[in-house]
């Protein structure tokens, strides 16, 4: 699976998605989302160019 940059992450708007739930746990679903968030844009993927065109080339 080759994934874009450019393409955000799919992400579950809890702040949306009803109002029976409560507003802590709210709270802390949004916490741990920015927490993943900033935790994924920090861990940069290096990969080297003949893996890139091993990948492109398959038949």
């Amino acid at each position: 699976m080759v994934s874009r940059v450019d393409v955000p992450p799919l992400r579950k708007n809890a702040a949306v998605s009803g109002d029976k739930k409560s507003v802590s746990k709210k709270q802390a679903l949004l916490r741990r989302q920015s927490l993943n968030k900033s935790k994924s844009a920090s861990e940069a993927i290096q990969l080297p160019q003949s893996v890139f065109d091993a990948i492109l080339n398959i038949e």
